[in-house]
């Protein structure tokens, strides 16, 4: 099925024309008691119907439930006297615009209490069925019933799930719904059009067919999904979740361009993809040292982010990758030389031969911290226990908390050696949490993040304000600004 056609039945939906009655001699319409009824002469047929206010020529049937049985019972002969104001013009628009229906979706009333029922439309259903079938003869038919709480539609919103699963299980299959949800009662018809635009969105199209006016396409879907997804384009920007927001591109299209470019770019920073964007929007680096400390500085823009959203194992895991980082960056940002280049694989083999590790010393490791640092370097590294064999970030925190503490190394005094060391002591335990969290399937809540911080006697805030002072960041930096340009896009 990949064309749905839905329409609600109403009371007006079938009626009887007083020029088809003059015309056809076996049918009449008479008073009796200020009441006019349609006769049959030959069948003694005989149904009250009521004028249409709207137009003089038209009649409605007074009951009709009890008309509509009689009308189907003998359909061969009504269908002369009968016609489908609304119906007949919609289905005229059908073909015109050349939409082929694989299957039409009737919604009609079938109540049990006897007070209501007189008005239920189950019988106008089969005609009008009979109607579309002679028009569009290879289209299916699905029935969608209503017994009960019709004028609910708290009840009738909620219920659409059990009575159109079928039509939701293949929602994939599905292109084009149109609806007209002219007759019937109200809350049924708000009640499923909202519900088919939640499950199908773009798919709908909705339509009034007044009984003498042309077929209008209302915009009504089209304006509720566009505010509908521009609130979720805003919720996802008001979170920082710029790659929630690029999936909702398709659906804006070009009105929307330069906001989805602003998501993208900063998606990329925040997962430390730099490469996927356009070298034009890239910081103007002079070096590989400052590629990566721009990468450090979003790294800990996207751990407060998801702090802030409470989403603490994936922060712990970027926190891990922040220690790995953090000291050696720094180093490295002060002396303009990376120290990767010192990490020998082959000093690690000796771990698997079972040899102590603190025997291993990588000549190369140790020769450059003599160079820059000096031979008592050196020393304190063996004095603290610290491992020679490659750069490893304990060494890094050992070498930095030095350089802090000691006066003749006067580029590292903006340091806090305090800083430093408490910085370690908090990412240790955090790096705790995050191996229970790899290899036991761990998970931390906020109680228990923020216990560690309390250790400390820090708050969040405080840990926020360490980060920012040893990585140069404020706040949100870009995020924030680049948030704020992105909202003001959209709400324009």
């Amino acid at each position: 099925m990949t064309n749905l056609v839905v329409i609600t039945v109403g009371t007006s939906d079938v009626q009887l024309r007083l020029e088809n009655v003059k015309r056809e001699t076996v049918f009449s319409v008479e008073t009796e008691n200020e009441k006019k009824f349609l006769y049959h002469k030959e069948k003694e047929i005989k149904i009250e119907i009521v004028k249409n206010r709207n137009y003089e020529d038209y009649y409605l049937f007074k009951n009709p439930r009890s008309a509509g049985e009689s009308v189907l019972k003998h359909l061969s002969l009504f269908k002369e006297v009968i016609c489908f104001p609304i119906a007949e013009r919609f289905f005229n628009y059908l073909k015109k615009n050349q939409f082929s229906p694989d299957a039409f979706m009737w919604v009609y009333t079938n109540q049990q209490d006897e007070n209501f029922k007189h008005s239920d439309t189950l019988y106008y259903k089969e005609i009008l069925q009979n109607f579309a079938s002679s028009i569009f003869q290879q289209a299916k038919h699905i029935s969608y019933e209503i017994k009960e709480k019709v004028r609910d539609i708290d009840f009738q919103y909620q219920d659409f799930l059990n009575k159109a699963k079928q039509i939701i299980e293949q929602k994939d299959h599905i292109q084009n719904i149109w609806i007209l949800p002219q007759g019937g009662i109200d809350q049924i018809n708000h009640s499923l059009t909202l519900q088919f635009l939640r499950y199908f969105r773009h798919k709908v199209k909705l339509f009034q067919a007044a009984e003498k006016d042309d077929v209008t396409e209302l915009q009504f879907p089209k304006l509720f999904l566009t505010d509908l997804m521009r609130e979720t384009l805003i919720k996802h920007i008001e979170d920082y979740d710029f790659d929630k927001a690029l999936p909702l591109e398709d659906f804006f299209g070009e009105n929307l361009t330069c906001v989805f470019k602003h998501c993208r770019y900063l998606h990329n920073r925040l997962t430390l993809n730099h490469h996927l964007n356009l070298p034009e929007e890239n910081q103007e680096q002079t070096n590989e040292i400052d590629k990566q400390w721009e990468k450090l500085q979003d790294l800990v823009y996207y751990i407060k982010i998801l702090i802030n959203q409470k989403k603490y194992n994936e922060a712990l895991i970027r926190l891990y990758t922040y220690l790995e980082n953090i000291f050696k960056l720094i180093i490295e940002k002060k002396l303009q030389v990376s120290t990767s280049t010192f990490y020998d694989y082959k000093y690690e083999i000796t771990v698997e031969q079972k040899l102590p590790r603190q025997e291993v010393i990588n000549e190369r490791w140790v020769n450059f911290l003599k160079e820059k640092f000096g031979e008592e370097m050196v020393e304190y590294l063996r004095n603290e226990r610290v491992k020679l064999n490659n750069p490893n970030n304990f060494a890094y925190f050992r070498i930095l908390r030095k350089l802090t503490s000691d006066k003749k190394f006067e580029d590292f005094q903006k340091y806090d050696t305090k800083d430093i060391k408490k910085l370690f002591q908090i990412l240790d335990k955090f790096r705790n949490l995050r191996n229970d969290i790899v290899h036991r399937l761990g998970a931390v809540d906020e109680e228990t993040f923020e216990g560690i911080l309390k250790e400390r006697e820090m708050q969040t805030d405080d840990f926020f304000r360490l980060l920012d002072k040893l990585t140069e960041t404020r706040d949100l930096g870009i995020y924030k600004e680049n948030q704020l340009k992105i909202l003001n896009m959209i709400r324009q």
